[in-house]
């Protein structure tokens, strides 16, 4: 049976919530299982701080709900609940993370902007901080489509603030606040997955010459890097 790491962790930076400690319990593979995550968690001290539950991460899937049901997977998996510190979120602006699924972290020194409208809130990447007082018109914050090698960009969620998000789209409006997180992940199941096995079994004795074979290897590799690009999994060559 698959073993699945339980953790209760602090966002950003992933420690443990104050309090709480990783757990490993077995389940049956392809059963349905449930978890619950208090919507609150407290550490010590007096007052004592107070930990508002965000997201759950399972097997590189992301969760926004308190309670999840899923399917356990045939090996072994991480399900990662993550908290956010109550306190200290006000001001103007706008902080972004970029949030890699498969590795369930925050991406380091990355940003999840495309582009920003109007362009001068923004000083460019790698910037993840967006201003919202430099205009009179909301501030429309578009995710970059793919971050190479981490994936597709899955979805924006909000964290706190008076922003809306259509899309790949977060407005926020003039003088608002905002703090948002981009998500994005490789599929699972990675769909250029067959294609590297394909790519792997190759052999020259099934095909008649070996220039059969060396131009079925280039075609097939061709078309595993396509896979991958298009999936962002790897970056596109320079031109």
């Amino acid at each position: 049976m698959p073993t699945m790491n339980l953790s209760f962790v602090q966002f950003p930076s992933g420690s443990p919530v104050p309090g709480t400690t990783p757990t490993k319990k077995t389940v049956p593979k392809k059963s349905t299982v449930v978890l619950v995550a208090s919507k609150y968690l407290y550490g010590t001290g007096s007052p004592p701080p107070q930990f508002l539950f965000e997201f759950w991460v399972i097997n590189s899937g992301l969760h926004t709900s308190e309670d999840p049901s899923f399917t356990a997977p045939d090996d072994d998996f991480d399900a990662t609940a993550w908290y956010l510190q109550v306190g200290g979120n006000g001001g103007t602006g706008v902080t972004t993370w970029a949030f890699s699924l498969n590795k369930g972290e925050v991406i380091p020194g990355v940003t999840p902007i495309a582009n920003v409208n109007p362009p001068a809130a923004w000083s460019g990447s790698p910037s993840t901080t967006v201003s919202t007082t430099t205009s009179s018109s909301p501030i429309v914050i578009t995710a970059q489509k793919l971050l190479p090698p981490y994936g597709e960009f899955n979805k924006w969620l909000q964290l706190y603030g008076n922003g809306t998000i259509s899309g790949d789209a977060l407005t926020v409006p003039a003088n608002g606040a905002s703090a948002a997180i981009a998500f994005y992940g490789i599929p699972v199941p990675d769909p250029c997955e067959t294609l590297r096995i394909q790519l792997q079994n190759l052999n020259p004795g099934d095909f008649p010459n070996p220039a059969a074979y060396k131009a079925a290897m280039e075609a097939l590799g061709k078309e595993l890097m396509l896979c991958e690009e298009t999936h962002g999994e790897i970056a596109t060559p320079p031109a």
